[in-house]
């Protein structure tokens, strides 16, 4: 239907190996769709409850680099710069068991997140509501309208090529108290 159904984030470290990142919530309902859709191929499907994610922020006090001294000696998995936006650091895929206790806050990374415009989940996204252009996925490349056929495909393409997306998702900048959450936002009557 061009629903967004779940959230993910692809990542490649290897040639034939690929890690799917997704909200925990919506993890199980991801692999069930995936093996049910694998259609007699021979990929193998597996939950890897501890493999971690740790964003890697930019550290704005100063004039130093990613501030990843807690990954020294540390065997990663894989690291990447968001491929969304630089402003959202470098992903590390390590095994939990190797990871130190002390976590950060994710609130810089939020703050950053949002101000790009970029949606998070079932935080941000409605599951089996949301649109994908609606969100903003196609600026992130998360569409491809060079592909054919896939679930939503006329949907998102007559959305795009008609130029009929509705509603966006975009930041805002708030002077004062932002309105009250679910509160009517009217500009110009």
């Amino acid at each position: 239907q061009g629903r967004v159904l779940i959230d993910i984030m692809v990542y490649r470290p290897k040639q034939n190996h690929f890690i799917l990142r997704s909200d925990a919530a919506r993890c199980d309902d991801l692999f069930k769709r995936l093996r049910r859709y694998r259609l007699r191929r021979p990929i193998e499907l597996s939950l890897e409850p501890n493999f971690q994610l740790y964003l890697l922020m930019q550290n704005h006090d100063s004039s130093s680099d990613m501030n990843g001294d807690m990954l020294d000696g540390i065997t990663t998995i894989m690291s990447c710069i968001d491929p969304r936006s630089n402003a959202l650091g470098v992903h590390v895929i390590v095994h939990d068991s190797q990871m130190p206790t002390t976590n950060g806050d994710i609130t810089a990374w939020h703050k950053s997140r949002i101000a790009a415009g970029i949606p998070e989940g079932s935080i941000d996204l409605i599951p089996e509501r949301a649109l994908m252009l609606e969100a903003g996925l196609d600026q992130l490349g998360a569409v491809d309208f060079e592909k054919g056929c896939y679930v939503g495909q006329e949907v998102t393409a007559r959305m795009h090529y008609r130029g009929l997306v509705k509603r966006r998702l975009v930041p805002l900048v708030v002077a004062g108290e932002p309105p009250v959450i679910d509160s009517a936002i009217v500009w110009n009557e």
